[in-house]
């Protein structure tokens, strides 16, 4: 296990939405938007008020419980709607992201040289609304509990990694673009101060297009594939890594591989990819 913490750690920026990265180059960033707030009902008019709408006279068509069903509904409690996200949120890269998805997707995670495989599944829930962005927890479990969990926010020109249990990251780093398309590009910087697996990489990510994939889960022929080139220290080492991930709206990560260059040019390399969701 101790020869492969470090891997695991980048593996970690690559099972989210392939990375911790830094804000996109183009210096923009998201504003809170103003709340907008229903006015008043007219003065002297005669109409009776309408009573509260409870869980039990809710209609099925009601905009809240639909969204509900499409697990964009968090802080439930009683059958009340604490939150619901807007929809100038559900931007392609929210969907790629899979942050719709309210089933676990079972993963598995293979690396040369170690003889067993790594399986667990990964789950998303959504925190809450505020300030128009929309914040989400991916949680993993099973033996890929030992690649963390993080904390995600969707904000109107993308998604971004607000913190990670395992490496420390770039503020405001983006995940995806809100749009991502062919040839975009954007940064970013991670740290570790793990034992075994320290680590100070800069990183490019780029977007390379729609492909078919292949995983043990099913077959996808409209997947996202971003790809990443890495260089920095690796428990001490100068190393240079390469990765590419493929997204799948409504699902997220169905597939990643990562390659990491030695100093003396050996390779070690690791995929993870959905088994089923």
């Amino acid at each position: 296990m101790r020869k492969y913490a470090a891997i695991l750690v980048i593996a970690t920026f690559m099972v989210g939405c392939n990375s911790d990265s830094k804000s996109a180059d183009n210096g923009t960033s998201t504003k809170s938007q103003p709340e907008v707030k229903k006015a008043d009902p007219a003065v002297g008019s005669t109409e009776a008020p309408k009573p509260p709408t409870t869980p039990s006279t809710a209609s099925s068509t009601d905009p809240a419980t639909s969204a509900k069903k499409d697990g964009d509904v968090a802080g439930v409690s009683g059958g009340v709607v604490t939150a619901v996200v807007p929809p100038e949120l559900k931007h392609a890269g929210y969907e790629y992201e899979g942050l719709t998805n309210t089933k676990p997707v079972d993963m598995e995670l293979v690396a040369s040289g170690r003889p067993d495989v790594i399986t667990g599944s990964q789950s998303v829930t959504l925190i809450g609304v505020k300030d128009g962005k929309a914040t989400y927890k991916i949680e993993r479990t099973g033996k890929l509990s030992i690649l963390g969990s993080d904390e995600v926010s969707v904000e109107k020109d993308g998604v971004y990694t607000n913190s990670s249990s395992v490496a420390k990251l770039s503020a405001h780093a983006m995940e995806l673009p809100a749009s991502p398309k062919p040839g975009d590009k954007w940064n970013f910087h991670v740290t570790s101060d793990q034992k075994d697996s320290e680590m100070d990489m800069e990183t490019t990510c780029k977007v390379v297009g729609i492909q078919k994939v292949k995983t043990k889960g099913g077959t996808y022929d409209n997947a996202l594939l971003v790809e990443q080139t890495s260089k920095g220290k690796l428990r001490g080492k100068n190393v240079r890594t390469v990765s590419r991930s493929w997204y799948v709206k409504g699902i997220g990560t169905v597939k990643a591989d990562l390659t990491t260059t030695n100093p003396d040019g050996k390779t070690e390399s690791l995929t993870i990819q959905e088994t089923h969701h």
